[in-house]
């Protein structure tokens, strides 16, 4: 009988799918939940619908042709913008090779360029802020640059969001809700702080809402309207050099200044992010740091610390006496040779331990004969039982044996008497 192996349905779909190219066909694509994130990331590629186009077929895209559009997207945007373009790609094809629209991802070998971008980092001081709080038009636009330079909140997305009834007026708190972490375990929510900066802002905007407001901003809460064009506005209105992100610099200033003061992971649950992206993207260095570190270095508070953490060693001075040092150096040195000649002569041929205690009875006369200096004690009492191998530090010593405790000491004696 002979027996024929046909195929599963499931074995025949691990094959590739039918051609699908970018955009049209993988439109339905983005209906199931695991694919919907990557194909979101595809659509918000920047230059792939102008280099790929949007009939591409998805197979005929080779690693070479990956290589060509990261080259032409470094003539053409910045190099963190390059950076987050590669990123979204290698998941978008990473996706299409797990549902078997290809039977591999082109983007594995492009190498992602760096995502920070030092260049943009800016630290905006209270000086500065406060004149371009002073050229605010409203007491909610006061609000909305305190929000983000004393409060550390995100604009417009946590701003917006943020409630009368998010305000904890007794504990000094208030609740901020980050869409982008709402997949975290905590939903996107964190209390932070009312800081002393911020409060006359919203106790401002309390005074002032309408009866039965929810939410503290709600004048520009529009979509139409942009906030970042109108901050930029009022940047210019106060007269001071607008800064490269308006918003983000203005958050990442207070997690700066926090982190000064408050232990990083306590200003990351505050602020709402991790170390890893606080040191990447949000902390800098400041002129305070610069003029700190220059006053402690003049001050001497530095050379002071460095010296306390490790002593220096005595060194020989006028005002010491030479003659005590060459007696003190002369005094180590023959107690050196009589510790030498002791070992030489008497304990280097009977091993660690005595065979019995008149062996170390004699030894003991021996050594107490020998040495000089200040008197000493052994600080452990050795127990040996008799007619048996001695033991020194034993803790324990046998019922039916006579235990002798031995004391070495030493008396002073003048160290012409010890022979070399």
């Amino acid at each position: 009988m002979t027996c024929v192996r046909t195929r599963s349905p499931r074995e025949s779909e691990c094959g590739p799918r039918r051609p699908a190219v970018l955009r049209k066909d993988l439109s339905s694509w983005q209906a199931f939940p695991p694919a919907a994130g990557e194909f979101s990331s595809w659509t918000k590629t920047r230059g792939s619908a102008d280099f790929f186009g949007d009939d591409r077929d998805l197979a005929s895209i080779t690693p070479g042709d990956c290589d060509a559009f990261l080259i032409w997207m470094r003539e053409h945007l910045s190099g963190a913008t390059c950076g987050r373009t590669v990123k979204r790609a290698r998941q978008f094809f990473g996706a299409a090779v797990r549902h078997r629209y290809l039977t591999e991802n082109p983007f594995t070998h492009v190498k992602a360029p760096p995502t920070t971008n030092e260049s943009r980092k800016a630290f905006v001081s209270r000086e500065t802020i406060q004149k371009v709080i002073d050229a605010c038009p409203d007491a909610e636009w006061r609000l909305l640059v305190a929000l983000s330079r004393y409060g550390g909140v995100r604009c417009p997305s946590e701003t917006l969001l943020l409630s009368w009834g998010d305000i904890d007026w007794e504990r000094s708190r208030f609740k901020a809700h980050a869409p982008k972490n709402e997949a975290h375990e905590d939903g996107g929510d964190r209390w932070v702080p009312i800081f002393p900066e911020l409060r006359p802002f919203l106790e401002e905007a309390f005074d002032l809402a309408a009866e039965g407001a929810v939410h503290v901003i709600s004048r520009y809460r529009e979509g139409t309207q942009n906030l970042r064009t109108q901050l930029l506005r009022i940047i210019a209105r106060a007269g001071v050099e607008p800064w490269p992100k308006p918003f983000h610099n203005l958050r990442a200033s207070r997690e700066t200044e926090l982190a000064a003061t408050f232990p990083l992971h306590v200003v990351c649950a505050w602020i709402g992010n991790s170390k890893l992206i606080a040191a990447k993207h949000y902390l800098t260095v400041t002129d305070e740091d610069f003029r700190r570190g220059a006053d402690g270095a003049k001050s001497g508070a530095l050379p002071a610390q460095n010296q306390a953490q490790q002593p220096a060693a005595p060194t020989c001075t006028d005002s010491q006496d030479l003659s005590q040092v060459l007696v003190g150096c002369e005094s180590m040195r023959d107690d050196a040779i009589c510790r030498k000649s002791l070992q030489d002569n008497d304990l280097a041929r009977a091993g660690l331990e005595p065979a019995s205690l008149a062996a170390l009875a004699s030894k003991t006369s021996m050594y107490a004969n020998s040495i000089t200096g200040p008197s000493f004690t052994m600080g452990r009492a050795a127990r040996y039982d008799s007619g048996q191998v001695l033991r020194p530090g034993h803790p324990y010593s046998r019922s039916n044996a006579t235990t002798t405790h031995v004391t070495l000491s030493r008396e002073p004696r003048s160290r012409a008497s010890c022979t070399r």
